[in-house]
């Protein structure tokens, strides 16, 4: 099996900041510089709006399980936590005492209640409350479509001096073209680098190192951030970007790494801000198209073959209709191709693995490799198109401890049975650009 890696286009575009306009710039200058980088701030929006923690609670006093159906504690006390957890203890009616904690949800139209979907109503005053639902594109020839799930992200940080980190870096499976976040609230940190993929075309975005490297076994690279810091010791070229409250951050974090960090809020305030997704054509990177083609022709190979992974869709990917309006949303990590792969590639590398769990199947797309140097290797089993997502197959212990609980064990073993195992699949927190993490999707 050959080795390949993939390389950055040397003459791409170098970018040093991400520029910051003013509410009152021309909005085409804005999106013109969107559509070079992909990503842009816009500063003071709006003023004068009230939206904050209350209204959260309000909308879990209206239909709890509205939010519960996709909670997420990102960080509780400075300590990652995944998985999901009641959002009682942050917006109900009891206290909340601890003040260091990150948490998220998607408010989404269509919510599953019995054998049915059902509309629901707590999303309709919800969204009504929200300062703006659109970008201020008013008078322009821009053509955007706004998807209609909200999500929302609150923490609280009360450690001077100390900065609460989200989820590890990563970048999203989605299909839209871009995200607009709000921040209505206190303020957050943003830290983003750009993937190595081909929707850049044959300018790709490039950014300087930002600090020592941090080695280890093979000479490999391993992004590692103190969670309580700005520091980063992997070496990597990342570009600091502080959204305020009044601020929009739009950006594509299917092509940008990120991470995002609370700094100090106090005891009583919070950094809270929301988030939707949009299509525009017109804003699209060179290679999208190219990608989205080559990716519609391996489905309809790998459906003709009835070789499609088991668990497709069942992680952060989105439902479509009409090519765009996406339909519901999951909260939880996955990986997938960010390129097609041949069936014997290399996907990365032991220390290039996001920190993230590899889902099991029964029809695995991906098989562990250890090679000479006693380094791992995930290599693909089959052909997979930009999007497949990556999984393996139960390991020993799994199998013989599993039951007839089907789909319901699967799911398990890809959050909790990883653990231990990479040296089989536990992950370090940095990847190689083969491959993708998909959080929340737009997870911070």
């Amino acid at each position: 099996m050959s080795l390949k890696r993939s390389s950055t286009d040397s003459n791409g575009i170098s970018l040093s900041k991400v520029k910051k306009f003013m509410c009152d710039d021309p909005i085409e200058e804005v999106m013109d510089y969107f559509r070079k980088h992909q990503v842009v701030v816009i500063k003071n929006a709006i003023a004068g709006y009230s939206f904050g923690i209350n209204d959260i609670k309000a909308l879990h006093t209206e239909d709890p399980e509205l939010i519960d159906e996709t909670f997420s504690m990102e960080a509780k006390k400075g300590e990652l936590g995944w998985g999901s957890h009641s959002s009682s203890d942050l917006f109900g009616k009891e206290a909340v005492k601890n003040r260091q904690w990150y948490a998220s949800f998607i408010a989404q139209k269509k919510v599953p209640r019995g054998p049915d979907d059902i509309i629901s109503t707590a999303y309709g005053s919800f969204k009504k409350r929200l300062p703006l639902t659109t970008l201020p594109t008013e008078g322009s020839r821009l053509k955007i479509k706004y998807t209609e799930p909200i999500w929302v992200f609150v923490g609280q940080n009360d450690q001077k001096d100390s900065f609460l980190q989200g989820r590890p870096e990563h970048i999203d499976s989605v299909h839209h073209d871009g995200t607009w976040h709000f921040q209505s609230s206190g303020s957050k940190v943003w830290y983003i680098r750009p993937a190595d993929t081909k929707e850049w075309g044959d300018k790709p975005v490039q950014v300087s190192a930002d600090g020592p490297s941090k080695k280890r076994k093979g000479s490999e690279t391993v992004a590692k951030a103190d969670p309580s810091s700005e520091t980063f010791t992997d070496g990597l070229g990342r570009l600091k970007v502080v959204v305020e409250k009044g601020d929009i951050l739009i950006i594509n974090t299917r092509v940008w790494w990120h991470q995002t960090r609370i700094p100090y809020t106090g005891p009583k305030d919070y950094s809270i801000s929301y988030a939707i997704d949009f299509f525009a054509k017109d804003l699209c990177l060179p290679g999208k198209k190219e990608i989205d083609e080559s990716k519609s022709k391996m489905e309809k190979s790998n459906k003709s073959n009835k070789s499609a992974v088991a668990t497709k869709g069942a992680v952060g990917d989105a439902a479509e209709n009409d090519e765009e309006e996406v339909q519901e949303y999951s909260n939880i990590d996955g990986l997938y191709a960010s390129k097609a792969l041949k069936s014997g590639d290399v996907v990365f590398y032991e220390a290039e693995l996001p920190d993230c769990a590899l889902p099991r199947s029964d029809d695995p797309t991906c098989e562990i490799v250890w090679l000479e140097d006693g380094t791992g290797a995930l290599f693909a089993l089959k052909d997979l198109a930009v999007g497949d997502w990556l999984t393996v197959a139960p390991s020993d212990d799994e199998e013989s401890d599993g039951s007839d609980d089907g789909e319901e064990d699967s799911n398990e073993g890809s959050e909790e049975g990883s653990e231990g195992d990479w040296e089989e699949e536990e992950c370090c927190e940095e990847g190689s650009g083969e491959e993708e993490e998909s959080e929340n999707e737009k997870e911070e």
